[in-house]
């Protein structure tokens, strides 16, 4: 089974190189439109296939995930922040630390499926890792002047 994974793995890497060099090369404008669907699916294959790769090398059963919310804001909310945090972190939840993020999401937000949204979307807004409660404080806060100069000396 594991040479089988690595095998499909390869062909994974393979094709996403190809994918990324045929980007680099430079498509028209109506190309890149038309195959965006494409790569956000290719985006979720690999997501899937790094899930299964983690899996393949930990002999622990995942956790059922069970989200704090039903209503369908929360629900592509939550993906969104998911592939936030893989695209720009480079990080795939593993079912119990998945499942301790929305307890403590649910906790923040004060039990709101739009505050906790809110919250998703200050956190991706500021290029954030983790959640956090958001105060009002927060939203006016002015954000701190940098010197013009590079020089470590002022």
């Amino acid at each position: 089974m594991q040479e089988l994974w690595n095998n499909i793995w390869k062909q994974l890497e393979a094709a996403t190189s190809e994918l990324n060099n045929t980007f680099e090369n430079g498509l028209p404008a109506v190309a890149q439109n038309k195959l965006s669907k494409f790569v956000r699916e290719w985006d979720k294959l690999k997501e899937n296939a790094m899930s299964f790769d983690e899996f393949m090398q930990c002999p622990i059963e995942p956790i059922e995930v069970k989200l704090p919310f039903d209503g369908e804001d929360f629900v592509n909310a939550w993906q969104y922040w998911k592939e936030y945090r893989l695209e720009t972190f480079g990080r795939v939840y593993k079912s119990r630390e998945e499942q301790k993020v929305l307890d403590y999401l649910d906790e923040i937000s004060d039990h709101s499926p739009d505050e906790a949204i809110k919250i998703m979307n200050f956190a991706m807004a500021g290029s954030y890792q983790k959640f956090f409660k958001v105060t009002e404080k927060d939203y006016k806060k002015p954000k701190s002047k940098q010197n013009d100069n590079d020089s470590d000396f002022g």
